[in-house]
């Protein structure tokens, strides 16, 4: 029989006021060194660490941004595709490729996601807006180029737009919708009155003869932005969209906006054949 010692002898050896260290514990102490230094090189065998007997890895950190955007941009394609009935937290999921737990870790509803996804497409569009008013065109070009952003004339404006049209006939019954859709014509036209009255100043500087009020001038341009988008939207050829277009430079020179190289301007129009 092996003798096992006198439990308090160890127990002394062990402590800072025992005995010297044996070799035994100064190895002990030099691998704790060493996984302080390392944190990555430690293993051990106990159970409760796993079978691979390594400390799991620490997770990548989340873009909890992008996720977000990823699951407006997925509410988008559903209403594109199935329309805006369709948009369910099921639906989106599938279309994400992820489970309806991660859209509620991020929205905590349905009307939620719907209102992240109204908010993006007038994000997205005010993006493009403001960039064209930071321009160094003249004020008529900045607000033709602000008018012609604002129109579904390429890929991602339809789709903007399709968004836009949903939101409308469900905010005709749901009052959160509406103050939403509110909030967003007010921002709307908050920054189409900057862009006339720049083009009303600069006219002034040039003794050029305004046609019309401000308000009254932001008002027909809004209400004709929102007929030629559902038009363009709903029927998305080449030749509505160069017919929008035309409209756009004739409205534009009824209104006295659209500036002394008309001209010019025609022949540098962006393509609208996508």
């Amino acid at each position: 029989m092996h003798e096992r010692g006198d439990p308090s002898d160890r127990h002394q050896a062990n402590t800072p006021t025992g005995a010297a260290p044996t070799a035994e514990s100064q190895s002990f102490t030099e691998r704790m060194l060493c996984i302080i230094a390392r944190p990555g090189s430690l293993h051990n065998t106990c159970s409760a660490m796993g079978s691979t007997g390594t400390l799991p890895h620490v997770p990548r950190l989340v873009d909890h941004q992008l996720r977000r955007r990823e699951l407006v941009e997925a509410t988008w394609a559903v209403i594109a595709k199935q329309g805006f009935e369709a948009v369910t937290l099921r639906a989106v999921a599938a279309e994400a490729g992820c489970t309806t737990g991660r859209i509620t870790h991020y929205f905590d509803d349905r009307d939620a996601l719907l209102v992240a996804a109204l908010r993006s497409a007038h994000a997205a569009a005010g993006a493009r807006m403001a960039a064209a008013l930071s321009s160094q065109a003249s004020p008529a070009e900045q607000l033709r180029a602000v008018l012609m952003h604002a129109l579904p004339l390429d890929p991602q404006a339809r789709a903007e737009w399709k968004v836009w049209i949903a939101f409308w006939n469900l905010a005709t019954s749901d009052r959160r919708l509406a103050d939403e859709d509110t909030r967003r014509y007010r921002e709307w036209s908050t920054l189409l009155g900057r862009a006339v009255a720049a083009v009303r100043e600069d006219q002034r500087r040039g003794r050029a003869e305004p046609n019309g009020t401000g308000e009254t001038t932001v008002a027909l341009l809004m209400s004709w932005v929102d007929g030629a988008g559902i038009r363009g939207t709903i029927h998305p050829t080449r030749a509505t969209r160069a017919a929008i277009v035309t409209e756009l430079d004739a409205l534009l020179d009824r209104l006295g906006l659209l500036g002394p190289h008309a001209a010019t301007r025609r022949a540098r129009r962006p393509d609208t054949r996508r």
